[in-house]
């Protein structure tokens, strides 16, 4: 838990009618800051029966709300989203000592609707008060003029045929034009394109004009591919890892930026940093191969994943010819990355590719089919066969609904997750990406299996996990999920197979045929959506080079700061 602080909280009260949408804005809001913040809602300070508008109970709402805040400060929070109906001569005027205490810094919003739009949404949302109680409150919508007679300066806003998410922006783009530590807002500054990486925050402009500072709507910057780069390249270099390594890593995380896997994008970069700086990977470090017969053993080392990514590169395309296969087990490999491109490249040589990954007994954010609770990792499996061309078929899929860093990148965009990545520890849909990385995770919330749902298919998911976790560990890394770890730093144990067609007597040229018949048969399908053809995994167009990347503003602050060595890996 966090400590308190000297700084003022920012206190962003919501305030409106019944039904304007309060508590579902104030919800959203506290999870798009870039500091710690909480929710409080005065319903929840004052859930009684029988309810009565009277001074007891605002007095009641009023003695927990000053009860409360203290505690949320001193836990750490720098911002705290209050919603309510808070109206002068109600609950506010008994806190008119918490309106003027210097420890809060106080910001007012008031929702508006339309009394025929708060009616319907009375009638038609599933809240727990009584409906009719709700409805009679629709007039309270009248009295937010009170607010500036009482000396509170609130920013209107009118939801009317507004949804949540679209009234969510308007107060975001209100408290970053403020200041407020809002993440993805942006910042002042410039980078010159080209020039040294040093000085502002790149969220700022670019004076080139390549950079337009993004939107609170769309928290996202476009750089150039040289300043991300020469960004995440600084950003392990600064921490001991030598130029070549740190570039080819750089390159690879950018690829799968631009390729539209984020999960296994930039981010990592802060992963990484993170491990270097807590000494859980050595910069200095390389993995040692050894060989027996058919056996490749390469020791990750605690190298940085890139290191260990060559070294199996190098063992799978060694599997030439009528006579060779290989087996290659992974331990103490670090991140590895996507399995996707590696066994791709492998293809070139002719090689078909088989592999499996576990997290060496850590990581145990995946449940298993029938339960709620974390017991296994993601646990990815891919598989490549070449076809004749550069571009060979590629499966690629972790046995878990989502990858862990798809989540990771949800939490910290603050974004609602659809049902069916996360579990409950008694089985319901949690929407929460934070929910997962929460101290007490590991017995209430956990990635769900492949194929969790309404389908109930979770069990084939679950099962392609076991034999992930087996292969990969096993007979891969040596170690399995045998004991609590939800957390835990084991890097990536794994297993590969990879052999030429030509060693089970198949021609190359005949498996090639037979990739592209079945490709000729599956897009002879009809497709959903006419612009998306159906076609074999990885065979689709070659991605050309880019020269520009697309990334979360917040996340593009956090590699300079990482870059220069002051920022600390979240």
């Amino acid at each position: 838990m966090s400590s308190g602080h000297d700084g003022q909280v920012r206190l962003v009260a919501i305030t409106g009618a019944p039904a304007v949408g309060k508590t579902t804005v104030a919800q959203r809001l506290a999870r798009r800051y870039s500091v710690p913040a909480a929710t409080l809602d005065t319903d929840s300070l004052a859930n009684v029966w029988p309810w009565t508008a009277d001074n007891a109970l605002y007095r009641l709402v009023a003695d927990n709300l000053r009860a409360t805040l203290p505690r949320l400060r001193a836990w750490g929070a720098q911002v705290i989203v209050l919603s309510g109906v808070l109206l002068p001569g109600d609950v506010l005027a008994h806190v008119a000592d918490l309106l003027e205490d210097p420890q809060f810094d106080w910001v007012w919003y008031a929702l508006r609707a339309e009394p025929r739009t708060l009616a319907a949404r009375v009638a038609g949302e599933h809240a727990v008060q009584d409906p009719q109680l709700r409805a009679s409150m629709s007039g309270l919508d009248r009295r937010l003029d009170e607010l500036a007679s009482a000396g509170i300066d609130a920013r209107d806003i009118v939801t009317d045929g507004l949804d949540a998410d679209a009234v969510l922006e308007q107060v975001l783009a209100a408290e970053a034009a403020a200041g407020a530590p809002v993440a993805g807002a942006p910042v002042s500054g410039a980078l010159v394109s080209g020039a040294p990486v040093s000085g502002a925050l790149v969220s700022g402009a670019l004076v080139s004009g390549a950079l337009a500072a993004p939107s609170t709507a769309a928290p996202d910057v476009t750089l150039p591919r040289d300043v991300v780069h020469r960004l995440a390249a600084a950003a392990l270099t600064a921490r001991g890892v030598d130029a070549d390594a740190a570039a080819q890593c750089a390159a690879q995380l950018i690829a799968a930026e631009q390729d539209g896997y984020p999960s296994h994008g930039l981010v990592r970069i802060v992963e990484y940093c993170g491990a270097l700086d807590r000494g859980e990977l050595d910069p200095a470090a390389r993995p040692v191969a050894t060989t027996d017969g058919a056996t490749i053993a390469i020791d990750g080392n605690r190298a940085l994943g890139v290191h260990v990514l060559r070294e199996i590169e190098h063992a799978l395309t060694s599997a030439q010819g009528a006579d060779s296969a290989r087996f290659v087990r992974v331990s103490h490999g670090g991140h590895l990355g996507r399995l996707g491109p590696l066994a791709a490249r492998a293809t070139q040589a002719g090689v078909v590719v088989l592999g499996f990954c576990n997290y060496s007994g850590t990581g145990q954010k995946v449940a298993p089919a029938g339960s709620g609770q974390g017991r296994l990792g993601t646990n990815p499996i891919v598989f490549a066969c070449p076809a004749g061309d550069d571009r060979p078929v590629v499966v690629d899929i972790s046995t878990s609904a989502w990858s862990e860093g798809a989540v990771r990148i949800a939490a910290r965009a603050g974004s609602e997750l659809p049902a069916g990545v996360l579990v409950g520890r008694y089985g319901t849909a949690v929407r929460d990406p934070k929910r997962l990385y929460a101290p007490d995770a590991a017995m209430h919330t956990a990635l769900a299996p492949l194929g969790w749902g309404p389908a109930g298919t979770a069990h084939k998911g679950f099962a392609l996990a076991v034999a992930a976790e087996l292969l990969g560990g096993a007979l891969g890394g040596d170690v399995v999920c045998a004991h609590d770890a939800f957390d835990g730093v084991g890097g990536n144990s794994a297993f590969f197979i990879a052999f030429d067609p030509a060693a089970v007597g198949v021609a190359p040229e005949a498996l090639h045929r037979h990739v592209l018949d079945l490709e000729r048969h599956v897009a002879a399908a009809d497709p959903v959506e006419p612009d998306r053809p159906v076609r074999l995994p990885g065979r689709g167009a070659a991605r050309s080079a880019r020269g520009q990347v697309t990334l979360p503003a917040a996340l593009a602050d956090e590699l300079e700061l990482l870059a220069h060595g002051t920022g600390h890996a979240s």
